[in-house]
């Protein structure tokens, strides 16, 4: 993450001053000049560290101006619960919200579907294999997609009830919304 640094007016006009064209006409010391570059020093630095705020606004971490927006881009609170009181409360609920993916993780999405189950000795497998042709590098023109059908990865997820279960449904909405990126997952009974 990168150090965002907010500028003090000194800073600004030594800055603004580096700007300016070489020769003596341009001379920074010079009154009229020193003048013009405090007065857009002020409004140049707001702008600055204005922009400083809002680029901390985008990490979920630090946002405070724009958490209500991110609560609400996220879903929270879930229907039927409620925000923490604090702010820091809030915050981390968003970002346990936002980091809450498993990525590749077969693990995570076994514990996912056992949380459903509310077992955590449910034996559930995740069974991976390609779906339809293996994964290869091949020419194309540039308007071909990039990942067809064929190409993504095919999970099949055993679980120990069966479709008529309430449950069944819970997990297949769940494992589509968090899924690996080009996995196609199926749930079978196992």
């Amino acid at each position: 993450m990168a150090i965002l640094i907010e500028l003090t007016k000194s800073a600004g006009v030594e800055l603004l001053a580096g700007l300016l064209p070489r020769g003596p006409a341009w001379d920074s010391r010079q009154p009229f000049l020193a003048e013009l570059l405090e007065a857009l020093d002020t409004a140049l630095m707001e702008a600055y560290n204005r922009i400083v705020d809002m680029l901390k606004e985008a990490d979920p971490r630090l946002a405070t101006q724009t958490l209500a927006a991110w609560l609400t881009a996220w879903g929270l609170p879930a229907t039927g619960e409620s925000l923490p009181v604090t702010t820091e409360g809030q915050r981390a609920l968003l970002v346990g919200k936002v980091t809450a993916q498993g990525g590749q993780s077969r693990e995570y999405y076994l514990q996912v579907v056992r949380t459903i189950l509310d077992d955590d000795a449910a034996v559930v497998t995740i069974t991976e294999r390609p779906y339809g042709a293996v994964f290869a590098a091949w020419v194309s023109d540039a308007w071909d997609l990039v990942v067809g059908v064929p190409l993504m990865h095919h999970w099949w997820v055993s679980v120990p009830i069966g479709p008529a279960s309430p449950k069944w449904a819970a997990i297949e909405s769940i494992l589509d919304l968090t899924r690996p990126a080009h996995t196609v997952v199926t749930l079978v009974e196992a």
